[in-house]
């Protein structure tokens, strides 16, 4: 075990409540569909090993990798290994807060989106009326479990509209009921139970989109909702003018109105020059403003990357409200006055 593995996080005082939920869902690679819920009331460690409480079967993943844990209103990670490290949107951290839809990676290969559920303030997820609930296996193997409107049960009886054929799941184990506005699930007096995220309840539970449900135990899903097609709407125009707003120490830089190519870096030559930015590149990106007035950027093959959205790039186009990372330095893309 690492040094940074004994040590023992400093308690804070929470309000008393309900626990905050949380879930890490993986979505590609030989792990696609592993999926752990996570909660304010224990920290967990994600590492290789039994001796982990969130397991990754990954041979660049240490034993003890990282440790997720709740802190004064936030969850925070905390790197543990030595060799591969931990990396939250793709920049390497030792201990750091996580925000909804953060894409944390144990290693180079096992990348996870980090999703806060219920007891904290998520955004609902966008869409039309809800048509199906689809449940993902959450694990390596397993077909696709498409739920219509209505009711359907979950049991080992052959009456069921979900068959699954394991001694711990009971004749009748549980009812999903599939509605326009949610879907909710109910757990039938189940002898091993129903937990949603690691959290065991009785009677009903309306679900959210990318919950994990497990059954007596033994087996657990992934629920995705698939949702109507809502209307499309075509693109939003482009502001009149661009500028970049430093998220730190409030730096400006108003991007000319004419249609062009113009490099951000630190030399001189450059067109939007940052100055003592150690992070950033001597010509780092070039942002390209077309007839359109549309704005696009580019890496330069940057030292330390480009980032929008916290998705590392090699060319973008973006749009009001986006925040661009050049190296270290970070950027609120705004509409200029």
């Amino acid at each position: 075990m690492s040094p940074a593995a004994s040590k023992k996080p400093a308690k804070s005082e929470e309000p008393a409540g309900p626990p905050v939920l949380a879930r890490l869902l993986c979505k590609t690679g030989a792990n696609a569909g592993l999926a752990f819920g996570l909660s304010s009331e224990r920290p967990s460690v994600v590492g290789r090993t039994q001796g982990a409480s969130l397991i990754v079967p990954d041979p660049l993943v240490s034993r003890e990798h990282a440790r997720i844990a709740f802190d004064a209103g936030h969850f925070y990670v905390e790197n543990l290994s030595g060799t591969n490290g931990t990396l939250l949107n793709g920049l390497p951290v030792q201990r750091e807060a996580l925000e909804h839809l953060d894409v944390l990676g144990f290693g180079p290969d096992s990348e996870f989106i980090f999703r806060l559920e219920r007891g904290a303030s998520a955004p609902a997820a966008p869409g039309g009326p809800i048509r199906a609930a689809v449940l993902l296996p959450a694990g390596s193997s397993g077909a696709r479990i498409e739920l219509q409107a209505g009711s359907s049960t979950l049991g080992r009886a052959a009456g069921n509209t979900v068959v699954l054929e394991m001694k711990a799941i009971s004749s009748q184990h549980a009812r999903f009921d599939v509605s326009p506005a949610e879907v909710q699930l109910e757990d039938l007096g189940s002898a091993n139970g129903t937990t949603v995220n690691d959290q065991r309840f009785t009677g009903k539970l309306r679900l959210n989109d990318g919950d994990v449900v497990t059954f007596g135990k033994v087996v657990s899903f992934v629920v995705q909702f698939e949702r109507e097609s809502a209307p499309e709407a075509g693109p939003p125009a482009p502001p009149s003018g661009w500028r970049l707003v430093g998220e730190e120490d409030g730096l400006v830089l108003n991007l000319p109105s004419e249609p062009g190519h113009y490099v951000v870096g630190r030399e001189s030559g450059c067109q939007l020059i940052l100055e003592n930015k150690k992070s950033v590149s001597r010509r780092h990106a070039e942002m390209s403003l077309d007839e359109s007035g549309r704005l696009n950027v580019r890496d330069l093959a940057s030292g330390n990357g480009t980032f929008v959205n916290g998705v590392k790039i090699r060319e973008s186009v973006l749009n009001v409200g986006d925040r661009l990372q050049i190296g270290l330095v970070g950027f609120r893309v705004e509409a200029r006055p």
